[in-house]
């Protein structure tokens, strides 16, 4: 009866039993909390796995590291590729690897992400569903409301007037509309082997320009590596003004639109770079008229953002290795398109210096009616032969009337500047090491023998072994590189 009451067997009757009769008619304490787990992961095998996951490149976010710690792994890794190459790595050591899942909650003491590809996502709209979701009054609400409405309603605006020059530039052969933007980094050599992951590559670039004229489409994709130049104002500029000088003579009205990216796009190299070009127009008696119209932020999808898709997605369904920024080009030349690209491999001294125009065209502060400048809030510009050294502008796509300020200098005039450089660029030691670690894994050794012997290691203080500061697509911030190229052109007319 008192087994069936509590629902006991007949052992644990007798164990309480004989406890109590071993002592002082009191039952013993449980035992159990001395038991040690005899499968308990050996400190020195947890730091070797701690030392497996540091080995992978981490890259840090340079213009978010003041508000995050977080380090990002290539988007090609995932726990279970990094969890396959542990185990190879424990059996040529000659150890016993632990479970996949050990494993994963070592790996989560980290402050690790796998990088994705760059989305466009507008931190404005989610902003403004949050504060729309918490909003305390029906009062407060309407006002996020509103807001949401207006910066919703510049987004359309943006595509329908996109849309309409698309429309204006597909029925005349004077008239041509194109969109540009840079690819996010290809990873070169681009290999299948587990070394690969562990190991920093070298970046090839890829911006592309899509352009309509005539009822015509093509796509140029203008490609170098770091190796060459970088992706500044320069780069951009100069891929811009070959596109411009390739161009059919019978053109008066180039339209381009781009993402309000400030290091890239929205500054004052470019401006720059369009009043050069038209009044080497108007040198020549050629009357043409560059606009560059900016999409609204977080919401810039344009072809070239397809095209970059599709050649992620042909990589994806492609098993061949790629060794060389030559193999890109060659890769994407061959995807078959309706519209087929038409790769442009850079050369160095393609690439000008751009920034020296401003000993020409100075940064104003004021425009032409004595109101303050605001640069960054500019969505499009204007550049006529028939008015240089003039910028027109607006703050909004239906303004009626143009305002202006004057860059140009009175009476002065230079040629277009030499190239940015003409020796290699140099890279982190980091990278070329890690790019020598890589030569038995590919066929074109000559390739690599010649970069690594003409690369000079670039000059940085002690940072993590792991840890490179090396900026991508989504870490570009339009506010933080628009403040620094300011600060950049005050010293300089200072």
């Amino acid at each position: 009866m008192f087994e069936a009451t509590f629902d006991i067997g007949d052992k644990k009757s007798r164990i309480i039993a004989d406890k109590k009769l071993a002592g002082l008619g009191i039952a013993a304490d449980d035992l159990r909390k001395n038991n040690t787990c005899h499968k308990k992961i050996p400190e020195e095998h947890i730091n070797f796995i701690k030392t497996h996951i540091n080995s992978f490149p981490a890259y840090k976010s340079h213009y978010s590291s003041a508000k995050t710690e977080k380090l990002y792994l290539s988007c090609d890794l995932n726990i279970a590729k990094m969890y396959n190459l542990y185990i190879q790595k424990c059996k040529k050591q000659g150890l016993d690897a632990v479970h996949y899942n050990s494993y994963r909650l070592i790996f989560k003491q980290f402050k690790l992400s796998f990088r994705k590809p760059k989305m466009d996502t507008c931190n404005t709209c989610d902003k403004l569903a949050i504060r729309l979701k918490l909003a305390a009054s029906e009062t407060e609400a309407a006002k996020v409301q509103h807001e949401r409405e207006e910066h919703q309603g510049k987004a359309s605006a943006a595509y329908a007037e996109k849309k309409k020059d698309v429309a204006a530039a597909k029925g005349s052969p004077e008239i041509r509309t194109a969109s540009f933007d840079l690819q996010k980094c290809l990873a070169t050599p681009h290999l299948l082997c587990g070394t690969a992951f562990y190991s920093r590559q070298l970046w090839t670039l890829n911006l592309t320009i899509f352009s309509t004229c005539n009822g015509v489409n093509a796509a140029h994709c203008h490609m170098w590596d770091e190796s060459l130049a970088k992706r500044g104002s320069q780069e951009i500029a100069s891929c811009l003004l070959m596109d411009l000088c390739s161009m059919d003579e019978q053109i008066k009205l180039v339209t381009f639109y781009s993402d309000r990216c400030g290091g890239q796009n929205l500054n004052y190299v470019v401006c720059s770079t369009f009043l050069h070009f038209v009044e080497q127009c108007r040198s020549e008696g050629r009357d043409i008229t560059i606009r560059h119209k900016f999409m609204t932020s977080g919401h810039s999808h344009m072809e070239c953002d397809s095209i970059h898709a599709s050649i992620e997605k042909a990589k994806k369904k492609c098993a061949v290795s790629i060794e060389t920024p030559r193999d890109w080009a060659i890769f994407i030349g061959s995807i078959n398109r309706k519209i087929p690209f038409n790769v442009i491999e850079m050369k160095q001294e393609e690439f000008r210096a751009l920034k020296e125009l401003k000993q020409v065209y100075k940064r104003p502060k004021k425009d032409s009616q004595g109101d303050k400048l605001c640069f960054k809030d500019i969505c499009f510009f204007e550049f006529r032969s028939a008015s240089p050294g003039l910028v027109h502008f607006k703050y909004a796509f239906d303004e009626d009337q143009y305002r202006c300020f004057r860059m140009a200098q009175e009476g002065a005039s230079m040629a277009t500047p030499g190239p940015i450089a003409t020796e290699p660029l140099p890279l982190p030691s980091e990278k070329l090491e890690d790019l020598q670690k890589l030569l038995p894994f590919v066929t074109n050794k000559a390739y690599y023998e010649t970069l690594l012997k003409s690369i000079v290691p670039k000059k940085r203080g002690r940072k993590p072994h792991n840890s490179v500061i090396d900026d991508f697509d989504g870490d570009l911030n339009d506010s933080v590189l628009f403040e620094h190229e300011q600060e950049e052109d005050d010293a300089d007319v200072e």
